[in-house]
């Protein structure tokens, strides 16, 4: 491989690196291609003026949901980090220099319960969605943080890579967590003072993901 001259140091070489992500309820990995793409599904991306409304919950409630459950919203998060090994004598330096992390909604393998379709199940559902964003914010921080020293370039790459793949999978779990503990302490939504309570912290952690959990 032909390594490009860096003016920091001896030499770089970036190697972009993509990974599918597990998630709340295993979710399946998608594959992009000309073979699939007409089974692909339109995923929604989570910005800070997006209206959910019950149209974008197109499945059918699993048989297995609780009753008192009147939604499932379907999230993934998905990521992509390009890597540096820059070299300085015998030193070289692995990091992550830019993400692309996506914090998406199926509209496909979300669904919502026939005659239940209020507008603060709509808005529990809605902070699903703006508790994940905190963990895809906190995701993209702790990528872009990485820096690991080693003696070559391969295995800065190699380090890098592993170290990327641990952090990804610890603050994923985590979210996966996180979320769990705000449907049972929220009894799917169903709770207004615990309601209330949540999305006061999600807003207090969206403005600081360093607070979340």
């Amino acid at each position: 491989m032909n390594e490009p001259r860096d003016e920091d140091g001896d030499s770089a070489t970036m190697q972009h690196l993509s990974r599918p992500v597990r998630f709340a309820l295993l979710l399946p990995f998608l594959l992009w291609g000309l073979t699939a793409a007409a089974q692909t599904t339109q995923l929604i991306e989570w910005t800070e003026d997006l209206q959910l409304s019950w149209s974008m919950f197109l499945d059918t409630p699993p048989s297995d949901a609780p009753s008192n459950d009147p939604s499932g919203i379907h999230l993934e998060i998905k990521w992509h980090s390009f890597h540096n090994a820059v070299g300085s004598g015998r030193s070289w330096t692995g990091c992550v220099h830019n993400v692309v992390v996506s914090n998406l909604m199926n509209p496909k393998l979300s669904w919502a319960r026939s005659g239940q379709t209020t507008d603060s199940a709509l808005r529990h559902a809605t902070y699903h969605f703006r508790l994940y964003e905190v963990y895809r914010r906190k995701l993209e921080a702790a990528l872009l943080a990485i820096r690991i020293p080693a003696s070559s370039s391969n295995e800065a790459l190699e380090l890098v890579y592993n170290e990327a793949c641990r952090v990804a999978d610890q603050i994923i779990d985590r979210a996966v967590d996180v979320r769990q503990e705000y449907e049972t302490q929220t009894s799917y939504g169903t709770d207004a003072a615990n309601q209330q309570s949540w999305e006061a912290d999600i807003d207090a952690w969206l403005a600081n993901p360093n607070l979340a959990p």
